[in-house]
């Protein structure tokens, strides 16, 4: 476990941020901070020696991946269409939500 969050550094950041907090807020406030910097001290601790580090302000153009036609099971189109009561031109049509 890493170090805990006191209820005393809890109240010093409230009075930073000009918050009040009740009593019972600071020790929830103090457990969980708690509980999210070990949560980062366990990812600290996975090993990524192997794994390449990765900047995107490095790549030289976008990295573009192929379109492709995916073809869907003719039920998830029935069970999609039989949502919409009206169709036009092969189109779904749907309630109008921008007024002219």
């Amino acid at each position: 476990m890493s170090k805990k969050i006191t209820v005393k550094e809890v109240q010093k950041t409230a009075e930073l941020a000009r918050i009040d907090l009740t009593k019972k807020e600071e020790e929830r406030i103090a457990d969980e901070l708690s509980t999210i910097l070990d949560f980062f001290k366990d990812i600290e601790e996975v090993q990524s020696g192997d794994t390449e580090k990765f900047d995107h302000y490095q790549l030289a153009e976008n990295q573009l991946r192929a379109d492709e036609v995916v073809e869907k099971k003719e039920e998830l189109r029935k069970g999609i269409k039989e949502n919409f009561p009206k169709e036009k031109n092969g189109f779904l049509e749907v309630k109008s939500v921008i007024k002219k």
